[in-house]
């Protein structure tokens, strides 16, 4: 639910003034998919009208897999080196506490939950528990970044896998004029398999292309591995089927939904970027 104590500041006067639905402000717009054993639901973080950064922008993912809950609320485009607090609604209604983080470089600030490693905010068991929660992002000086709520995952259906497949940015046309990237996922249930797959097109011959992924855990961008390539072509796989960790070791793709996703040079520099998709039910 959308909570009071969000309405403590400058930009309350303008809400009420104006007539805005606060129900409506807070929309999720979001996307919600169940398959088998698995549910998520991502919704977005908006911008309160007098938020001090402009572009701020963030989403909350909520998700359940195999009896294994997670949450990750993850705030973008703020200020480098902010210290950010993420409060949400407690068992009582009131805004408090839950982490606190610092803006890295790209103007990411994230938290992530899991009910594996110590539980859920506010020692939930269950995603059920915290749904439909107020959520805050504020800086040092009290204000409000980002404001928003956890979102219902919905009921797990019955499905064989997922699928999913996005396409990359070409971020530089100088190293690759023509250049094009996709990524792929899959994940299966019911044999416990994932795989991850990046494939790229019209790169230049004899290339070194590295495959960078942002760190589930909370931390910045890693190297997870070199792509094959052979002439124009190259690819990079993980696929638990075959016997191949999936970066970082993750148990399966899901944990990886979401995720920064970059393809760069040896020099650093980052000629495709995309993330990896989260699959729709198939």
């Amino acid at each position: 639910m959308f909570h009071p104590s969000l309405l403590s500041g400058p930009w309350a006067v303008r809400l009420f003034a104006s007539g805005l639905v606060l129900t409506g402000l807070l929309s999720a717009e979001g996307t919600a998919r169940h398959v088998d054993g698995a549910s998520w639901v991502r919704t977005r973080l908006v911008r309160p009208p007098e938020g001090p950064d402009a572009d701020a922008k963030g989403r909350i993912d909520a998700r359940s897999f195999r009896g294994r809950d997670e949450l990750v609320i993850k705030g973008q485009r703020l200020t480098q080196g902010a210290v950010v607090s993420f409060l949400i609604e407690n068992a009582s209604g009131d805004l408090e506490e839950a982490a606190a983080g610092t803006v890295e470089s790209d103007g990411d600030v994230k938290v992530h939950w899991r009910s594996r490693d110590g539980g859920l905010p506010f020692g939930a068991n269950l995603l059920s528990e915290l749904s439909g929660r107020a959520v805050a992002l504020r800086d040092v000086n009290g204000a409000d970044l980002l404001i928003g709520e956890i979102g219902t995952v919905p009921a797990v259906n019955v499905g064989r896998k997922e699928k999913a497949l996005a396409h990359l940015t070409n971020e530089d046309v100088d190293f690759a004029p023509k250049g094009k990237g996709i990524v792929k996922v899959e994940l299966r249930p019911r044999q416990g398999t994932s795989k991850l797959g990046v494939h790229l097109v019209h790169v230049p011959l004899g290339s070194t292309l590295e495959l960078w992924i942002k760190s589930p855990s909370g931390g910045g961008m890693e190297k997870v591995g070199e792509f094959v390539v052979s002439g124009t072509q190259a690819k990079i796989q993980f696929n638990t089927a075959s016997g191949q960790a999936l970066p970082f070791g993750v148990d399966d793709a899901s944990a990886l939904y979401g995720q920064d996703l970059e393809v760069r040079t040896p020099d650093g520099v980052v000629h495709f970027s995309g993330e990896v998709p989260a699959p729709a039910l198939e």
